[in-house]
């Protein structure tokens, strides 16, 4: 390093210039001198100075701890930090704060609030005064589930209608209510919490004013042991996540209270939804909306035949569905869980019921869809979505009038046929398995028995059960080529379906056990635009025998087919009086 003390003056250094030589001598004396002070100056001064200073500089490499206020004259420039105290830069900064989600508030709460456990009291408090139109449960009640709050929940109630404000319950928090606690005359509640009651003969009951324009906004997460009853709702938005009984009530002699109407229900899981109303006048709901649910019990009731209302994608579980009062009602997209039995009673009309959804692979097809249903009213209706996309086709018909069986194996009376046992009602040709098909077999007796034959691509018969081509209930693999019902049925249905080893079928249907039948039907279900030719073989179009009639119910003019027309026999035979067995003549004489 290079030093210079400007300000340093060595005493007694002179001009040697014009000097004689001891002089000389003297001045070299004194420039050693000199010399030696001048080190000892830097050594002794000069390096704890040095030291001292270089102490109190910033370095620009190594790591250094610096005390104090340092203000730059420009920003300085920061690497990325990687470490919690390192510096950012403003952009880094900026760009993390940009990556998080905003704080969400609702209706006074904050949902994406995030602080520990041990600030849930804070994130309580926050959320339920920070808007000013909401009062918070927890400033009023106890909230423990156990102790009844009813007469501190009824203050906050009063405090909430006279200040124009709503009711906030926190989720973690449980209200007891007794008795019927009225909360009617508010406009907001957000319940994030519980409210718990003895039984349902405890009511929670909530609404505005059906005759007002202004809206309201009801979030009810759980009502236990307890009745919650909606009421004097117009243009609201109701959520419901469970409620074990949800009542709503119509008064058509209270003004404030006389219908429910246009507006939009949210449900979860809810043990009992009805519908009821009372009063000299109507009391109605009429044109709401209704998303979801999970439901046990369904009734419709009251002093007036509630209407168009609508419900998108109900699951009815193990339900009881009473429509005891209504019209133009319509469910969509239903979902059946167990057993639902479905009752429209007298006054009742035009309701629709649409399920959407089966338990297995082909329930469509074979029809194994229908729930238990009772039609005391008009023009009720149950479907299924899927209808709209297939079609039946009647390939065959059976009635004493229908020209179409075999007057050797069935009796033609006068309004039905009767059968001895083991007889063949009706064969199909070869049918193709190109698209999936259900089969249906109807009758209004217990006589009938099928069999279906599996057939590969080379129409060789298949003799084992082939694996996801065929479901049913009522027809099953009788271990030796075939599929059989396996006693006498009224009713049987199957689905066959497409992409398996089976290629093509043949169904043949008996008359099993000996009795008397009105009608049977053989028809086919299949996807609009892929409906597949059925073939019935030619004798069962037209009545046919092995010998002149004898038996049954004729008109003149009624012509039997000969079943075995031979060089010279006939045709056939034609009726030319009618009566009991009918007189005959023979016609077209075979030479």
């Amino acid at each position: 390093m290079s030093l210079t003390k400007n300000a340093t003056t060595i005493n007694n250094i002179q001009t040697l210039a014009n000097r004689t030589t001891g002089q000389a001598t003297a001045v070299k004396v004194l420039h050693d001198k000199a010399g030696k002070d001048i080190k000892d100056y830097i050594n002794d001064v000069l390096t704890v100075e040095i030291d001292t200073l270089d102490a109190a500089n910033v370095k620009l490499t190594g790591n250094q701890t610096v005390a104090g206020v340092k203000t730059f004259s420009s920003s300085p420039v920061v690497p990325t930090p990687t470490t919690d105290m390192q510096a950012c830069t403003k952009k880094y900064a900026e760009d993390y704060a940009n990556s998080k989600s905003p704080l969400n508030i609702t209706d006074g709460s904050i949902t994406d609030l995030k602080l520990s456990d041990a600030s849930t009291d804070i994130k309580e408090r926050f959320s339920s005064h920070l808007a000013d139109n909401m009062i918070s449960l927890k400033d009023y009640c106890i909230l423990d589930g156990i102790t009844d709050d009813t007469a501190n929940l009824l203050l906050a109630v009063a405090d909430a209608i006279s200040s124009g404000r709503g009711l906030y319950l926190a989720n973690n928090k449980t209200c007891k209510i007794s008795g019927i606690v009225s909360l009617f005359g508010i406009k907001i509640l957000d319940f994030k919490g519980k409210i718990i009651g003895n039984s349902v003969s405890d009511e929670l009951v909530i609404g505005y004013d059906s005759a007002s324009t202004e809206t309201t906004n009801y979030y009810i997460n759980d009502v236990t042991s307890a009745t919650l009853r909606v009421q004097g709702v117009k243009n609201g938005d109701v959520t419901i996540n469970k409620a074990t009984y949800f009542l709503l009530w119509a008064d058509g002699d209270v003004p404030t209270k006389t219908s429910i109407s246009y507006s939009r229900f949210n449900l979860g899981k809810i043990d009992t939804l009805k519908f009821d109303s009372q009063g000299s006048e109507f009391g109605w709901i009429n044109e709401n909306i209704f998303n979801g649910g999970r439901i046990t019990t369904f009734i419709m009731d009251g002093n007036y035949p509630h209407n168009n209302n609508t419900f998108n994608k109900p699951m009815f579980e193990n339900c009881t569905i009473s429509i005891n009062n209504g019209s133009f009602n319509q469910m969509y997209d239903c979902r059946f869980e167990g057993t639902v039995t479905i009752t429209f009673e007298s006054g009742t009309t035009e309701n629709i019921i649409l399920r959407s959804w089966y338990s297995s692979i082909g329930a469509y097809l074979r029809q194994s869809i229908t729930p238990t249903i009772t039609d005391n009213g008009n023009h009720n209706m149950f479907g299924c979505t899927a209808d709209i996309l297939h079609s039946y086709n009647k390939v065959f018909e059976v009635t004493s009038e229908s020209n179409n069986f075999n007057i050797s194996d069935f009796t033609k009376n006068a309004d039905d046929i009767t059968n001895g046992a083991t007889k063949t009602l009706w064969e199909s040709d070869y049918i193709d398995i190109v698209n999936d098909i259900g089969f249906e077999f109807e009758s209004d007796q217990s006589l009938f028995r099928v069999q279906i034959i599996t057939y590969d691509s080379t129409k060789t018969q298949i003799m084992s059960d082939t694996t996801n081509f065929f479901s049913s209930t009522t027809i099953v693999w009788n271990g030796a080529g075939y599929y059989y019902s396996s006693i006498s049925r009224a009713n049987m249905t199957c689905a066959m379906r497409k992409g398996t080893a089976v290629k093509y079928v043949k169904i043949i249907v008996y008359a099993y056990t000996a009795g008397t039948f009105k009608q049977a039907i053989i028809k086919f279900l299949e996807q609009k635009g892929h409906e597949t030719n059925i073939v019935t073989l030619p004798k069962y179009n037209k009545w046919h025998s092995n010998t002149i009639p004898a038996t049954g119910v004729w008109e003149v003019g009624n012509i039997v087919w000969n079943n075995d027309p031979a060089t010279g026999e006939y045709i056939g035979w034609v009726c030319t009086a009618a009566g009991t067995s009918g007189t005959w003549k023979t016609f077209g004489a075979i030479s």
